[in-house]
């Protein structure tokens, strides 16, 4: 299951107006994964052809890591952000927090 963002920056340069993020309230199960993270590592660009690595690719690593360990996903992850990336600089910040209740 995916929580929709709210569409505007947290952070950075200040926002004209009033913003107001979405409150989600969501009820803990033990069997699940949660994942909250930014969009620097969908965003980044790498690969074989210097694309964006793209918030579909993401969903796969995370499916494919959810039995695993939290500190081997943790590993994981991050081993696929830095192959991904290779030479290229990191473009955006990269946050990405994963807990069991």
């Amino acid at each position: 299951m995916e929580i929709k963002p709210s569409k505007f920056p947290i952070g950075g340069q200040a926002v004209q107006g009033t913003k107001k993020f979405d409150e989600v309230v969501i009820q803990g199960h033990p069997d699940y994964t949660y994942y909250l993270f930014s969009d620097g590592y969908a965003d980044q660009f790498g690969g074989p052809h210097g694309k964006k690595f793209m918030l579909k690719n993401m969903r796969i690593i995370l499916a494919s890591l959810q039995n695993k360990s939290m500190r081997d996903q943790c590993t994981l992850i991050d081993r696929a952000f830095e192959e991904w990336r290779g030479v290229q600089d990191q473009i955006d910040d990269v946050l990405m927090i994963g807990f069991r209740p």
